[in-house]
């Protein structure tokens, strides 16, 4: 799909489409799922939910109640902690995505550290720690 200005200023456009226009990225990916992609996708979270509930038994009787007294709720702040994780990665591309200042100080600081000596800085940090 071939960006231009016209295509950036079209009024029927939203928001997030713009914004990777903006950035030089083309939408490419479909919107809409098909009847059969939501259905999919629906069976394969039933899938794992329904692997989850029949494994407690499996874990029940292997290792009796500590499984449910510390297996779940150490699953519990796991999966806790990745979901934070997640919030604060798209707070954090949302932020870069409103701020051109931003993308470009990132920008310039990502091209420093790309420079073909990465191995050399690699090498020496080891060195000085083992001195």
């Amino acid at each position: 799909m071939e960006i231009s200005e016209r295509t950036i200023a079209d009024p029927d456009m939203d928001d997030d489409i713009r914004v990777l226009h903006s950035l030089g990225y083309a939408q490419e990916l479909a919107r809409r799922l098909s009847r059969f992609s939501n259905f999919a996708i629906s069976f394969s979270i039933i899938c794992i939910l329904a692997g989850g509930v029949t494994s407690l038994a499996q874990a029940t009787s292997g290792v009796g109640g500590a499984a449910i007294g510390l297996g779940w709720p150490l699953g519990v702040l796991l999966s806790g902690c990745f979901g934070l994780a997640m919030a604060q990665i798209a707070s954090a591309l949302e932020r870069l995505l409103r701020d051109p200042g931003a993308r470009d100080r990132m920008a310039g600081a990502g091209r420093e550290l790309v420079d073909g000596d990465g191995a050399k800085r690699v090498a020496r940090a080891m060195a000085e720690i083992l001195r």
